[in-house]
């Protein structure tokens, strides 16, 4: 809103201490109270800056609209944009059917997996803002999950990278070995998918519907 609009007017003087702009509004009735009306009051002068956003805000805060943009500026403001792309989670798995199976129970919940079938091709393959999650078998040839682990974790922390160890050895040695290299959770094969469930919501924060 402009003084003009608001059905007043603007007078310009230079003045020693600055700027000085003469607003003239008409006065607004704010209501009645025990029969008698309550009017507007309106300053004599401002002076202010050269500023043309100030100026505007200033007529608004006189004619008790700046709360009103105020608040509407706010309703009007569009929410934080939900995520809409799928999760990309990389697999790491030597066995094949092992890589199949867990390939295909995160894309039946809705994810855009991938796998590889050691560490090596992990390392190569992982770039930053691929992949949202890694599950990072632990005896592989070429490149163990440990070794892999040890060496994303000098290119990406953990909250740029989760990684979750999937593993048939479930001693507190080999559990400890995953948390001195990197690794944010462990999971001991066969698995169940509502453990691979509860890891990925924990570390991601996305809530995993029912199975396909």
């Amino acid at each position: 809103a402009t003084v003009e609009q608001l059905g007043g007017t603007l007078e310009h003087r230079a003045l020693e201490e600055g700027n000085a702009f003469e607003i003239t509004l008409p006065l607004a009735v704010l209501g009645e109270d025990q029969g008698q009306r309550r009017f507007a009051v309106l300053p004599e002068r401002l002076v202010l800056p050269d500023d043309a956003q100030v100026l505007a805000k200033a007529s608004l805060a006189i004619s008790g609209m700046a709360d009103v943009e105020s608040r509407t500026t706010a309703e009007l403001a569009p929410a934080t944009p939900k995520r809409v792309d799928p999760l990309r989670i990389l697999i790491v798995e030597d066995h094949p059917v092992n890589r199949m199976l867990a390939l295909k129970m995160v894309q039946r919940w809705g994810y855009a997996a991938e796998a590889v079938e050691n560490g090596q091709e992990a390392v190569e393959i992982i770039a930053p803002g691929k992949y949202d999650l890694v599950l990072m078998d632990l005896q592989m040839p070429v490149l163990d999950g440990l070794s892999a682990t040890r060496q994303l974790r000098e290119h990406f922390s953990a909250e740029e990278l989760p990684i979750v160890a999937l593993t048939a050895n479930t001693s507190s040695a080999d559990r400890a070995a995953c948390g001195e290299v990197g690794m944010q959770d462990f999971l001991g094969k066969p698995f169940k998918s509502e453990d691979l469930k509860r890891v990925i919501e924990a570390l991601t924060g996305e809530e995993i519907g029912a199975a396909a």
